[in-house]
């Protein structure tokens, strides 16, 4: 240690040994301090060292009356003499002490640090104290130097000063995860395959593809995961199929069909022995990676055919749209029906454009019959017409839909149907529909009287053709006008109908026969004949024969009013 740093630790010693004044180290009270044996030596070596920043080693420390050897930061030339302790040895006996370990940033009674070690290069002192109220504790920090003052010579502290670097631990390069994975083509009942060995680093998982990964489907082709595999060599790993993968969810529960699985050890990245791969779509527990790329093995998987000693289900009133608009959800019902004299479970699956959509395990008992549904979202599906339809093992209903930008209401023309009714008569109404689309289809058409509807009838037409569409409807209700009509999706025709009590109609035109009155017998003849022919509304042309009596007679027959007034 040169002149001018032994100068400056003095100066800073000196500001807190004072005498008998009681003065301020910053905001703190100074005491004063116990005299010190006016003989008191001490010694003291510290060399430049490596270390690995939790502790220093002092080289020798000698002292005639024992005590401790304390390490200060280069603080203490700034002249902060007990903020720069950060470590004090054990209590020492009197005489020669060698290779004196001390701990840094720990142990300091009165003392509280921030960190726990050195992180760079520093320059550290080491300076061996007194234990003035022979405690054996170190009572200097926290007697804000009243206490446990340094050795002196000369009216400077002993000390002596050592460049410590501190050593960067080598880091090891993260251990990169790595697994294989080994899968042999086999036969199997659909249910689960097994994979013959799986070795990984770090644990996890063995998780099986469909081959919709071929095609980028990552989370929806996983179709069965293992249970959490330690890291090391498993072997014989089975997986069960389409059950038990968390998040996702299946419309069948065995393969069906031949088909190329995929085998990929994944991680467990968030260390819950849970795969959540699929739950988490992709964030967590992600596969075992090498050059870049996924570590596979992929596996030609033969369904070994389970045949039964029954018949097939039988499909029948498949029902469905024959035409759509692309967008709206197309639904499919059919009635699968067990034709056999025990119950038996059999696979149903629903096709669109030949693919399987949908596909369920059926149980029926002998004879029964339940209803079997599939939707397609056409928002996927371009414009066409396409062929589907459900399936069981021997038998099926295929039928054709149209998939169409627009499907355009049928039209409605030319309604017709009487004015008036008498109440209970049966009315005939009749209506012009046509289809403007230019493929066939089928949409309802409506019958209302009143507002109410009355029925409803699906017409199915060619496109762009029309038909002819009647409904029979009796009048009923009290007499009054009414509103009726036909309807289509979108447009319609409207009607008015007098509904009438039977025989308070309009009066009929032969109650004016009542002209040719037996009195008019006194009348010429011709005049009566006249009167007579309003005998076509009635029979009041008889009074002709009033003409008779009346001397007229030939002017009666004139008139013909012995035949309802008709001329000869």
């Amino acid at each position: 240690m040169n002149n001018s740093t032994k100068k400056v630790i003095a100066i800073a010693l000196a500001a807190v040994m004072m005498g008998s004044v009681v003065g301020m180290v910053g905001a703190q009270e100074v005491r004063p301090q116990a005299a010190s044996p006016t003989n008191a030596s001490a010694t003291v070596a510290f060399s430049d060292q490596t270390t690995n920043g939790t502790s220093v080693t002092v080289d020798s420390v000698n002292t005639s009356e024992g005590g401790f050897v304390v390490i200060h930061d280069d603080s203490l030339l700034e002249g902060d003499v007990t903020g720069s302790v950060i470590g004090v040895s054990e209590y020492l006996e009197p005489g020669e002490n060698e290779n004196v370990t001390v701990t840094l940033f720990d142990g300091v009674p009165g003392a509280s640090f921030n960190q726990t070690e050195l992180t760079e290069n520093e320059t550290l002192i080491a300076m061996p104290h007194l234990d003035t109220n022979a405690s054996e504790t170190y009572d200097f920090v926290a007697s804000n130097g009243s206490d446990d003052g340094p050795y002196v010579d000369n009216g400077s502290a002993v000390t002596d000063s050592a460049n410590v670097t501190v050593e960067t631990a080598p880091v090891d390069p993260p251990t990169e995860a790595n697994a294989t994975v080994a899968f042999s083509d086999q036969t199997t009942d659909g249910t689960s395959v097994t994979v013959d060995s799986v070795n990984t680093s770090d644990g996890g998982f063995v998780v099986i593809h469909d081959d919709s990964l071929l095609d980028g489907e990552v989370t929806g082709s996983v179709i069965g995961v293992s249970e959490y595999l330690e890291p090391g060599e498993n072997e014989d790993v089975a997986v069960t199929l389409f059950d038990g993968v968390p998040g996702a969810s299946f419309n069948q529960t065995e393969l069906t069909e031949n088909e190329t699985l995929i085998a990929m050890p994944h991680r467990d990245t968030n260390a819950n022995d849970t795969y959540d791969f699929v739950a988490t779509n992709g964030s967590a527990d992600g596969p075992y990676v090498a050059n870049g790329s996924a570590v596979t093995d992929s596996a030609n998987v033969t369904v070994e055919a389970t045949q039964t000693t029954g018949e097939s289900f039988v499909v029948s009133d498949l029902a469905a749209p024959e035409a759509i608009e692309r967008g709206e959800t197309l639904e499919v019902t059919a009635t699968i029906e067990n034709p056999n004299d025990v119950s038996d479970t059999q696979s149903v699956e629903y096709r669109f454009d030949g693919n399987v959509t949908a596909r369920e395990d059926i149980s029926l008992d002998a004879g029964e019959s339940v209803n079997f549904t599939a939707t397609v979202n056409t928002s996927e599906v371009a414009s066409g017409a396409y062929i589907h339809g459900v399936y069981t093992r021997g038998d099926g209903q295929p039928a054709q839909v149209r998939i169409a930008d627009e499907v355009v209401s049928f039209g409605v023309s030319d309604l017709s149907a009487p004015e008036s009714a008498n109440v209970g008569d049966e009315v005939t109404v009749s209506a012009t529909v046509s289809n403007p689309n230019d493929f066939a289809v089928e949409q309802p058409v409506q019958f209302r009287f009143d507002g109410d509807l009355v029925e409803t009838r699906n017409v199915e037409l060619d496109g762009e053709s029309s038909t002819t569409v009647e409904f029979e409807v009796r009048a009923t209700g009290p007499p009054g006008t009414y509103i009726h009509s036909v309807f289509t999706n979108d447009f319609g025709q409207d009607a008015i109908i007098t509904v009438e009590t039977p025989g308070q109609g309009p009066p009929a035109d032969g109650d004016d026969g009542d002209d040719a009155d037996g009195d008019d017998g006194g009348d010429a003849g011709g005049e009566d004949g006249e009167d007579g022919t309003d005998g076509e509304d009635g029979t009041d042309g008889d009074d002709g024969t009033d003409g008779g009596a009346g001397g007229n007679a030939t002017d009666g027959d004139s008139g013909g009013n012995a035949t309802d007034g008709e001329q000869p």
